[in-house]
C-alpha cells in the first residue's frame, strides 16, 4: 500500500502538486487527468527524479523519500516513461539484464527469461531492440519493468501512439502484472479504454486537483460493467465534475480522455 500525505512539487513559482494525498492500495491503479496535471511529476517525486518541497510518501511501511534514488531502485521500484529508454543496439536480453536485481546466476538468468515471456509479443530474446516494431519496443520497456522482483511499478502512458491491437495485447499484460510479481502498479495514460479495462475503479473516495488544489469527490456509480476487481482510478487534474463522471468520460476515437478537461493548462 503506498500513502501519498500532503505532497507539493513547486518549479520556481510554479506549484505542479499542491497538498496531494492518495492511497493505493495493492493491484493495477489508474492515475488520470489531463496534460499538466502533474502525473509524470508525482511519478518523478517517487522514483527520485524531483524532491518535493513538502509531504510524505510511505511505501509498504517504508519513508520512501527518505531513499536516495539508486536505494529505491534495489528497494524495489521500477518504472516506464514516455519515451523509451531501451538501448536499441542492445539485444532484447541485454536491455532486461541491465535492470538491478537482487537474484544472481542461474535464478538471474531465468527472471530475465521469464520477463520477456511475460510480456509476449513474439519478441525472440536474442534480437535488438532497434529491429523491433513500435509495439515490441514497448512490451521491452515493460518487460524492464518486471524484472529484478519490482515491488512498484510505475507505467507512464505505456500505450501512447500504439494501434487498437497492440493496445489490447498490452492491456492484457499490465492487468496480469500484479499476479506475476506481486508488485502495486500505478498506471498513466491518457487511453481510457485501457485504463477501465485493466480493471475496476474502487468505490469510494478518490482525489483529484483543480489548478493545483486538492479537492475530495466521491465515486457513486459506474456506466458500465468492469471485468476485473482489482483496479482503482484516481483523478489528478480534474475540473469540478464528480470523479466517476470524469472516469466514463470518453471521446469518440478509442476512448481517449480530453487533454484539457478543465478548459485550463496547469503546471506539469
Amino acid at each position: 500500500m503506498i500513502d501519498v500525505k500532503d505532497l507539493s512539487v513547486k518549479y520556481g513559482g510554479v506549484t505542479s502538486l499542491d497538498g496531494m494525498n492518495l492511497r493505493f492500495e495493492a493491484g493495477v491503479c489508474g492515475l488520470i487527468g489531463p496534460n499538466g496535471a502533474g502525473k509524470t511529476t508525482f511519478f518523478n517525486v517517487l522514483s527520485g527524479f524531483v524532491r518535493p518541497a513538502s509531504g510524505g510518501v510511505t511505501a509498504f511501511g517504508d519513508d520512501l523519500l527518505r531513499m536516495t534514488h539508486y536505494r529505491r531502485a534495489r528497494w524495489g521500484i521500477r518504472r516506464t516513461f514516455q519515451t523509451e529508454q531501451a538501448i536499441s543496439d542492445l539485444t532484447v536480453y541485454d536491455n532486461v539484464a541491465m535492470i538491478h536485481s537482487k537474484l544472481r546466476g542461474s535464478a538471474h538468468r531465468d527472471d530475465i527469461m521469464q520477463s520477456i515471456e511475460f510480456v509476449g509479443g513474439g519478441i525472440s530474446p536474442w534480437a535488438k531492440v532497434g529491429s523491433l516494431t513500435a509495439g515490441q519496443r514497448r512490451l521491452v520497456e515493460v518487460a524492464r519493468a518486471v524484472a529484478g522482483k519490482p515491488r512498484l511499478i510505475l507505467l507512464d502512458e505505456p500505450a501512447a501512439g500504439l494501434p487498437d491491437g497492440e493496445t489490447r495485447h498490452l492491456t492484457g499484460v499490465i492487468k496480469n502484472i500484479p499476479s506475476h510479481t506481486g508488485a502495486l502498479t500505478i498506471l498513466v495514460d491518457h487511453d481510457m479504454a485501457l485504463v477501465s479495462s485493466s480493471g475496476r475503479p474502487a468505490a469510494g473516495s478518490s482525489s483529484s486537483t483543480r489548478r493545483g488544489r486538492p479537492t475530495t469527490a466521491r465515486a457513486t456509480s459506474t456506466r458500465r460493467r468492469w471485468p476485473a476487481p482489482s483496479v482503482r482510478t484516481e483523478v489528478c487534474g480534474a475540473a469540478s465534475r464528480p470523479a466517476n463522471a470524469i472516469a466514463s468520460s470518453t471521446s469518440p476515437r478509442r476512448g481517449r480522455a480530453p487533454d484539457a478537461a478543465s478548459g485550463r493548462r496547469c503546471a506539469r
